[in-house]
């Protein structure tokens, strides 16, 4: 398990360039408490789930469906065995205030999130591919790294076995390196064949796209998406200094 300690999330990296204190920001964000655990967090850190008309208990990715919502800390493990036991659909059934038996839980909801968010992501990464501001091939990214246009490096989680010398290269560069899509993720988003390696121009939506990748990351590999990767945390703290 890598040090997941010292995250700065993109969004709260926005606040801290503009110049406002984090813990401003942080208050400015409207929290929600966790069904399952009971723990509170800001929105942006929590799933939402919104009923349906049919009563199906539907995974509200960007957050806008109508409605009241359930909130869930994105902990895998913990909504993988609520579903398994029914214990979300009868805290659902609690929450919004309905009978149980009216409630529908997919057995498969939990798969159901992770291709949704990885959707979304590579949707973003799609849409900066066609806008010119995604660097392609092993050449391209390096020459983008070390020539400080990169914003963000991009390797195939099952590319090469280079993947060591790849992240040496991001932190070197004070960047942080997404590893959570495979080379048939990046090929199809991309646009291209055998995509291993990208990277972002430091134009766009690049700051949102860390963040989708950031959370999907977390999510896939069951670790909580308020602690961040390891990799942004050497990027903070080669930015920092000693």
């Amino acid at each position: 398990m890598p040090n997941l300690s010292m995250l700065v999330t993109a969004r709260e990296r926005r606040a801290e360039s503009g110049g406002q204190a984090l813990h401003m920001s942080a208050k400015a964000i409207p929290e929600r408490r966790c069904v399952l655990t009971g723990e509170t967090a800001v929105k942006p850190r929590l799933f939402r789930f919104a009923l349906a008309p049919d009563g199906t208990l539907t995974f509200d990715l960007k957050q806008k469906l109508p409605g009241r919502g359930l909130y869930i800390l994105p902990d895998r493990a913990v909504l993988e065995k609520a579903v398994a036991k029914g214990k979300l659909r009868g805290l659902a059934a609690r929450h919004f205030k309905i009978p149980a038996a009216d409630i529908a839980v997919s057995p498969d909801l939990v798969n159901q999130i992770e291709a949704l968010m990885r959707q979304r992501a590579l949707s973003v990464l799609g849409l900066e591919r066609k806008a010119g501001r995604v660097f392609v091939g092993a050449d391209a990214v390096e020459k983008a790294a070390q020539s400080g246009k990169a914003s963000a490096l991009l390797h195939a989680s099952d590319g090469a076995g280079d993947s060591g010398k790849f992240r040496a290269r991001a932190v070197e560069a004070g960047i942080p390196v997404i590893t959570d899509f495979n080379r048939t993720d990046l090929s199809l988003a991309l646009g291209r064949e055998n995509v291993v390696h990208a990277a972002l121009s430091q134009r766009g939506a690049w700051q949102t796209l860390l963040e989708l990748a950031e959370a999907y990351g977390a999510f896939v590999n069951d670790r909580r998406s308020d602690k961040g990767s390891s990799v942004l945390a050497e990027r903070d703290k080669t930015r920092e200094g000693p």
